[in-house]
């Protein structure tokens, strides 16, 4: 008797766990998102990496891809889980509908580097830093009011910066163009360890030391040019897009964020890879500028070519 009552709750357990398992398993599986179709070529832990790495380009590696799983799929890029869409009406709806789940942008190497730790609003993650930011760029800085006050220095810059390409042209026809766009090169750049974050610390290819050594380049020609507008703050009759925000902020921190980096990280991102070519420095650029079409020391507060 002892040894059949033993069995039966022996049994009684067994399929209690396998009630309670399947449960579980069933209640997990509801609360899951469900993701759009992913194509059946994924390697382990690489994913679809070698998708776009074929010899076909990517942009018609994609198309066969949504021809086959439609408008809407999803990449594995290493550990990343990547949204293709090629639907120009699921775009729109997209950008419009649903813009703040796709508003922040991929935490990658070069962004989070040339952003000063996404203190470049642009590039960094959808938050209260974020439409602070914002806000400040699109009122104080992007008005209209403020655009037409600087519509003659972003002329100004752009003809000086055609001038400067032709004699560059004129010295040495063959242009390394990587020279002159060096930022957006690394922006584009693949780098291992964004899809294999275990293995970022090898920094296979030197990537990131390259980057490295061009962000503190930057960083130091930004720094000078922050310095100079801060020592000549007070005897400035017009203020350019620099000044503006050194008025804003007023030395106060934002969402830890000290404001010279937030300076110097919207400075960077509103006009773009300003250095051009190594040899011309943000400094140099300010000195070189005719004083009759703009004050000394004045910047440009739209994105130049450079």
């Amino acid at each position: 008797m002892d040894s059949l009552a033993i069995l039966a709750l022996a049994i009684i357990l067994c399929l209690s766990y396998f009630t309670i398992t399947k449960t579980l398993r069933r209640s997990q599986s509801d609360n899951q998102p469900r993701y759009p179709p992913e194509p059946t070529s994924r390697w382990p832990v690489i994913g679809h990496l070698p998708v776009l790495a074929g010899p076909e380009l990517p942009h018609r590696a994609l198309a066969a891809l949504a021809d086959k799983y439609g408008a809407v799929f999803s990449l594995r890029l290493g550990i990343n889980r990547v949204l293709v869409v090629s639907s120009s009406e699921i775009a729109k709806e997209l950008f419009t509908t649903n813009d703040t789940a796709v508003i922040s942008r991929p935490a990658v190497t070069a962004s989070k580097l040339f952003s000063y730790n996404f203190a470049m609003f642009g590039l960094g993650p959808y938050g209260d830093y974020w439409r602070e930011m914002r806000k400040i760029t699109m009122i104080e800085l992007l008005s209209s009011r403020r655009m037409e006050l600087l519509r003659r220095f972003r002329e100004s810059e752009v003809r000086k910066s055609i001038n400067h390409l032709f004699k560059v042209i004129g010295d040495n026809p063959e242009i390394d163009l990587k020279k002159w766009i060096e930022l957006f090169h690394y922006m584009g750049m693949f780098v291992v360890g964004d899809a294999l974050p275990f293995l970022g610390w090898m920094d296979i290819g030197g990537h990131q030391k390259e980057m490295k050594r061009a962000f503190r380049e930057l960083d130091g020609y930004l720094q000078e040019w922050l310095i100079e507008h801060k020592k000549n703050r007070a005897e400035k009759t017009e203020h350019d897009f620099m000044d503006v925000l050194l008025s804003v902020l007023d030395g106060e921190s934002l969402h830890g964020y000290d404001s010279d980096t937030i300076i110097k990280a919207t400075s960077l991102g509103k006009s773009g890879d300003r250095r051009g070519h190594r040899e011309v420095s943000l400094p140099a650029i300010n000195r070189q500028r005719d004083d009759e079409d703009v004050p000394a020391g004045t910047s440009v507060g739209g994105a130049g070519v450079r």
